[in-house]
């Protein structure tokens, strides 16, 4: 329903995927000592990403993708490209699954990162999806349910495993909430000061933040303002691709 109805561009978006006909092939649950916004602003950008996700950065480029811009529902957004030699994310980059079937050859090079809010993920992949729900035990404490979403063709091959998609995701969610609980433990220092966020580069995050913040103000979640375009780059200036994860 919330993608014919609220999800607007990134309804379709999903779509692609054909989410209603996947099987859950794994779950598992975490909890993590931080507030629920630090690991959405985690998941929209990818500053972090050399500095620990090693594995991350061999099967996908951290300074890949794009932002998607055309924010017309409650989502945030964008995309990073797979490695040439890398036909999804895990640990070699390789699936032990199938490729989903709706996708043609430009999607099967993408991953796509959704943020419905206020606490869904949603991780589009070649072969799986993968969800992300947030629930909120406090000020400083969050409990995450992430599923894993495979073909149904994947599910019944014989011996299938989906720990080849499960232990990356694993340890890669594992270093990211020891860096949110890390930047939990820094905004509760008596000294901590908010530090600026760039519109151009990380207005996903921005767009986040703003709309979290007019939530508070109004007791709703608003629909986010269009981005500037004098803020966002085309191609032909750039040096290299827009980096949704980090700047140039």
């Amino acid at each position: 329903r919330w993608l014919g109805a609220g999800g607007g561009a990134a309804g379709a978006e999903i779509e692609r995927w054909a989410p209603e006909r996947l099987v859950a092939g794994a779950s598992h649950s975490y909890e993590m000592a931080a507030n629920w916004k630090l690991p959405v602003e985690n998941y929209q950008e990818c500053f972090h990403c050399p500095a620990i996700h090693p594995e991350l950065c061999v099967v996908s480029p951290p300074n890949s993708g794009d932002n998607s811009v055309e924010h017309d529902g409650l989502w945030i957004g964008g995309w990073m490209v797979l490695a040439d030699d890398a036909v999804t994310m895990s640990l070699d980059g390789q699936t032990d699954g199938v490729l989903l079937p709706d996708l043609d050859d430009t999607w099967r090079r993408r991953v796509h990162y959704i943020g419905v809010l206020p606490n869904l993920l949603i991780s589009l992949h070649p072969d799986y999806v993968m969800t992300h729900r947030l629930e909120p035990l406090g000020p400083d404490r969050t409990f995450v349910e992430c599923q894993w979403l495979f073909d149904p063709e994947s599910v019944a091959k014989p011996g299938f495993d989906p720990a080849y998609a499960v232990d990356f995701w694993d340890l890669t969610n594992r270093q990211d909430w020891a860096a949110c609980e890390s930047v939990q433990r820094g905004v509760a220092s008596r000294g901590f000061r908010p530090g600026p966020l760039s519109s151009a580069y990380e207005y996903v995050v921005k767009s986040f933040v703003d709309m979290t913040a007019r939530g508070y103000l109004t007791g709703g979640l608003p629909v986010p303002e269009p981005v500037a375009e004098t803020l966002v780059r085309p191609r032909c200036e750039r040096a290299g691709p827009l980096d949704r994860r980090r700047p140039e």
